[in-house]
C-alpha cells in the first residue's frame, strides 16, 4: 500500500497553520469553514492528480444518458430519507417547544451511539461466530 503523498500532507498542514494562526474567537467560524473547505477542495484535486498515474480517464465509453434514472432514483430516495430523518426534529419543535427537542434530541443520540455500539460489535464478533 502507497502512502500518503507529501503533497497531501502539506495541503493539512497547511490547513492547521491557517486555522492557528486566522481563527482567534468564535465570531471566526465562517473563516474556520472557509479554510475546511479549501483543504478539501485541494486534497481532492490533488487526488484526482495522482490517481492518473494509476488509472487512464477517457471519455469516449461513457453513456450518461443510460445511467439517468438509476440516478435519480438513488437521489430521490436519499432526498428523502433525508428529509424523514430531519423532519422529526422540526415536528417535535413546533408542536412541543424548545425543551422538549431538547430531551428528543439527547434521547435519538443515545439510541444512535447504542446502535453504532451494537453493530460494530456485531460485525467484531461475526468472524468468531462463524467459525464456532
Amino acid at each position: 500500500m502507497d502512502t500518503l503523498p507529501s503533497d497531501l500532507f502539506f495541503v493539512k498542514l497547511i490547513s492547521l497553520i491557517a486555522i492557528l494562526c486566522l481563527v482567534r474567537s468564535r465570531d471566526d467560524y465562517i473563516l474556520y469553514a472557509l479554510i475546511q473547505n479549501i483543504a478539501t477542495i485541494g486534497n481532492y484535486v490533488l487526488n484526482v492528480i495522482h490517481l492518473r498515474k494509476y488509472i487512464s480517464f477517457s471519455n469516449d465509453k461513457l453513456h450518461f444518458k443510460k445511467h439517468l434514472k438509476s440516478i435519480f432514483l438513488l437521489l430521490s430516495t436519499t432526498l428523502a430519507i433525508s428529509i424523514y430523518s430531519l423532519l422529526d426534529v422540526t415536528m417535535v419543535g413546533a408542536f412541543c417547544g424548545d425543551s422538549a427537542v431538547g430531551y428528543y434530541t439527547n434521547v435519538h443520540k443515545i439510541i444512535n451511539t447504542l446502535a453504532i455500539a451494537s453493530t460494530s460489535l456485531g460485525g467484531v464478533l461475526l468472524p468468531q461466530l462463524v467459525s464456532y
